[in-house]
């Protein structure tokens, strides 16, 4: 018993290089994204509480490219949302930096350097999470 298989291989290849770099480049952007969310949840269990505007005003952008770099920015600071003292959503928290790097405050909730150390202990995660969302994304298509 024989089985032939053929298929036109040129066309297959330019199909593939199309799509696998597009797939690759948003598998990473998902887990830039997952691993920027996990490390956001563990520094907002880790912020100083007082009206709760600090903590809400936790935060993770959209990825960017940026050349050949993909890029993924989060952080505290800018607009909290309603809860603000004037209850609107464009009040800044500019103090987020003096929070986070004051070590001689003592808060009832939270500590200093709570984005910092969320990262630190996040770090070394971040390959696996970055490479199980791209594991994911390319096992979709």
């Amino acid at each position: 018993m024989k089985v032939e298989f053929a298929m036109n291989t040129r066309r297959f290849v330019r199909s593939l290089r199309q799509r696998v770099p597009r797939e690759v480049e948003l598998g990473l952007k998902t887990g830039l994204v997952e691993a920027a969310e996990t490390t956001m949840t563990k520094a907002k269990r880790r912020t100083p509480v007082d009206f709760g505007n600090l903590k809400n005003s936790g935060h993770v952008q959209p990825p960017r490219r940026q050349g050949t770099e993909l890029h993924v920015v989060f952080g505290f600071g800018g607009p909290a949302g309603a809860g603000n003292l004037g209850e609107t959503n464009d009040e800044p928290v500019g103090y987020a930096v003096y929070v986070h790097e004051d070590l001689t405050a003592r808060h009832k909730v939270g500590q200093a350097k709570y984005l910092e150390s969320a990262v630190n202990d996040m770090r070394a995660k971040y390959p696996d999470i970055i490479r199980r969302a791209l594991a994911r994304r390319l096992r979709r298509r």
